[in-house]
């Protein structure tokens, strides 16, 4: 189970995050795409209560859930439920509601969602965000009690900071409740309503890698690839949320699809409340290039050191995706045939699996 409702308890040593963990509980990586951190997220699966208020509309009839949000608000009696969830499929379709052919004559509504856990003390100190995939439509999130956003669109994934309404002591649970509301008709194919991708909280040092704040270029592919190298440029976005102006050294490795070391930079920046970028530009000797019948993904590891220490780990994966205009030479350890795709330069930020100049393919 990756989180236990109402515990989320220390269970190892310090500086840890994993070991933080109770027994059965995950330690896990994000799944919205290719940019993830290295043990900074945990995941928020299991351990849900759902109430759906009213399939027909997005009020609340009675008034029974306009406390809904609060901490203390009885949801003993609500479904227990894991997300991704989605409450339109387990209805009677039907042709009231607004429902439509396109989404399967299914009801959406008002539904809420409710979530209870305990941080451990050592959790104190870091930035902490609650972050998900998709909810579909309007939802609207709340952190004991109090609301820490809105996102009133269903296909995009959003973050909310969460750190200074939690508690980290060890002993007071913290309660995140989300309030969705699917008023029809809302899509012209079927959408689903709820919390229908993953969810997670994003834990992470004051100094840390922006939120999806790697971007990934090979420029000159086919030049660069031509003279049996390819050109890797690497811009990262750092945050010192501490406000101190953090002097941080960004290492970037760059590894190969077996896992080996292909090329490293540094560079230093001072880092503040809004993001500074840095720029490094490395070099792959004989890049493996990516086509869809031969797709060979390379990532990119981010280190931030800051004050003697590594603050942040960050992961990226991207290509070096083949064109007409590409002739891959073959070394030692490199024997491709070159086939078309999108571009000669490819950029992996964010949610995007591979974001071409041309071409976009989602990481979703």
């Amino acid at each position: 189970m990756a989180v236990n409702r109402r515990s989320f308890l220390a269970a190892g040593a310090a500086g840890s995050l994993a070991g933080l963990l109770a027994p059965g509980l995950s330690w896990a990586e994000p799944s919205s795409g290719p940019a993830a951190s290295s043990g900074r997220s945990i995941d928020l699966t299991d351990g849900w209560r759902f109430a759906l208020v009213n399939p027909a509309d997005i009020t609340d009839p009675t008034g029974a859930f306009a406390q809904a949000a609060d901490p203390g608000f009885d949801d003993s009696d609500w479904r227990a439920v894991s997300v991704p969830h989605d409450w339109s499929i387990e209805l009677t379709p039907t042709t009231q509601d607004g429902t439509a052919s396109g989404t399967g004559f299914l009801p959406g509504g008002l539904g809420w969602y409710r979530l209870a856990f305990t941080l451990p003390k050592e959790l104190a100190g870091k930035r902490i965000s609650v972050e998900f995939d998709g909810v579909y439509m309007d939802s609207y999130v709340y952190c004991n009690g109090t609301l820490a956003g809105n996102h009133p669109y269903g296909y995009t994934g959003f973050a909310f900071d969460v750190t200074d309404l939690l508690h980290t002591d060890g002993r007071t649970s913290n309660v995140i409740a989300v309030k969705v509301q699917n008023k029809l008709p809302s899509s012209r194919w079927y959408s689903g309503s709820g919390i229908y991708r993953h969810a997670r909280l994003v834990v992470t040092d004051p100094v840390h890698v922006a939120r999806w704040g790697t971007c990934v270029t090979t420029p000159g592919l086919a030049t660069t690839v031509a003279a049996g190298y390819g050109t890797v440029k690497v811009l990262t976005e750092v945050v010192d949320e501490s406000g101190g102006g953090a002097e941080v050294t960004v290492v970037s490795t760059v590894r190969d699809p077996g896992g080996h070391v292909a090329a490293q930079g540094r560079a230093t920046v001072t880092a503040g409340t809004t993001a500074t970028t840095a720029e490094q530009e490395v070099t792959v000797r004989h890049p493996a290039l990516w086509s869809p019948e031969s797709p060979h993904l390379y990532t990119l590891e981010t280190e931030l050191r800051a004050g003697g220490r590594t603050v942040d780990t960050y992961r990226t994966t991207f290509g070096f995706p083949t064109s007409p205009s590409i002739r891959t030479p073959v070394s030692p350890s490199t024997a491709h045939t070159p086939s078309s795709g999108a571009s000669t330069s490819t950029t992996t930020r964010g949610p995007w699996a591979l974001r071409s100049t041309r071409t976009r393919w989602s990481g979703r």
